[in-house]
């Protein structure tokens, strides 16, 4: 699949855990799931999973936590405002992300708005990774780069 619109933004977050790779070329991103929990003394999200308009859904990246669930569902032709992730800048974690639309009367948040606020510019989300190169999530999820198109 082709990738050459794709532009990436961070990374947002610590350096942990193993890298992962959330990506479908340039299809859009449909639902995100986050599980949250307390993680050394912060709220933080524990694990993530991403579906694509077309079915096509990622393995759980960090880990399922059915205690504190949300989820972000996008649809199709929806413009995203907002969107921003929440977390430490080289340190830390992933808290949360929030998602701003033309088709939600609010916004919608997988996790928790707490750490450092990290607004993304605009346009189709279509994917994600481990913020660095061989880390981005273990038993939470350390590090997270936004791809959009």
């Amino acid at each position: 699949m082709s990738t050459e619109g794709v532009r990436e933004f961070g990374p947002f977050g610590g350096h942990g855990g193993s890298y992962w790779d959330a990506d479908n070329g340039e299809t859009r991103l449909r639902r995100i799931e986050g599980w949250g929990r307390s993680w050394e003394g912060h709220n933080v999200l524990n694990g993530i999973r991403f579906t694509w308009e077309d079915g096509k859904e990622s393995n759980i990246i960090g880990h399922e936590n059915y205690n504190w669930p949300s989820m972000i569902e996008l649809n199709p032709g929806e413009n995203i405002r907002d969107l921003t992730v929440w977390a430490g800048y080289q340190e830390g974690f992933v808290n949360g992300i929030t998602v701003d639309s033309d088709q939600h009367p609010y916004p919608q948040t997988i996790g928790v708005q707490e750490g450092g606020r990290f607004p993304v510019p605009p346009g189709d989300w279509v994917g994600a990774e481990g913020g660095y190169p061989d880390h981005g999530a273990a038993e939470v999820v350390d590090s997270i780069k936004l791809k959009l198109k």
